[in-house]
């Protein structure tokens, strides 16, 4: 056999070895790839299910308090609504006519169901979701306005919504109907004939302090 031909086989035979080991080394990195691929997927899906467990948690909470609870985006469109609100403010609403919608297009859809004299909740509730977005303070509201053709007082209260970066998004809230405990407490001291004027204007002016009209 010449020196080439030894030379020439050697050749061969040490690039096909170096080609061989590059293919093997791509082949792990791949099987690496795969593994990785795979552990990912199973993450994505483990976070995908406590998502879903977390949603159904928040929303069988909010469906047994009996107060109003809602969330909104930056522009005031319903991102969420418990049945508290679905069935005390927007006389039994299906959920999926509220999200996505304001209050001002809600209370057109109340008002078709009951009248326009009677409701008049709603209409610059928006207020105060702007007075918390300009604040980012959590803030208190004694809102006022028809429902059903009825006096309703809602103990209020909002505070700004921020997602995973710390930026506001939008406001979350809680109502109760408080106007029996309001008419009651205005009645005693309108009532109240050893109570001074100057005490009674003093109660009802914090009284109203909070007072925001639906």
């Amino acid at each position: 056999m010449s020196i080439l031909k030894k030379i020439g086989d050697f050749l061969v035979t040490f690039i096909y070895g170096e080609i061989e080991s590059k293919l093997q080394k791509i082949l792990e990195e791949i099987e690496k790839d795969k593994t990785r691929a795979e552990n990912l997927e199973r993450e994505l899906q483990r976070a995908r299910l406590e998502r879903e467990e977390y949603k159904n948690l928040v929303l069988a909470i909010g469906d047994t308090i009996p107060d109003m609870m809602w969330a909104k985006d930056i522009n005031g469109r319903y991102i969420y609504a418990n049945s508290g609100i679905l069935q005390g403010l927007f006389y039994d609403t299906d959920y999926r006519n509220v999200i996505g919608r304001t209050d001002v297009e809600i209370s057109k859809h109340c008002k078709d169901k009951v009248g326009p004299e009677n409701h008049t909740f709603g209409e610059i509730c928006g207020n105060s979701d702007l007075v918390v977005l300009e604040s980012l303070y959590k803030k208190r509201f004694l809102e006022w306005g028809l429902i059903n053709g009825k006096d309703t007082y809602l103990e209020v209260y909002k505070a700004p919504l921020y997602d995973s970066n710390g930026h506001v998004v939008g406001t979350v809230g809680t109502g109760r109907d408080v106007t029996e405990w309001y008419i009651a407490i205005k009645n005693v001291v309108l009532n109240s004939g050893g109570c001074k004027e100057p005490v009674k204007d003093l109660i009802l002016k914090e009284l109203d302090k909070y007072k925001f009209e639906g």
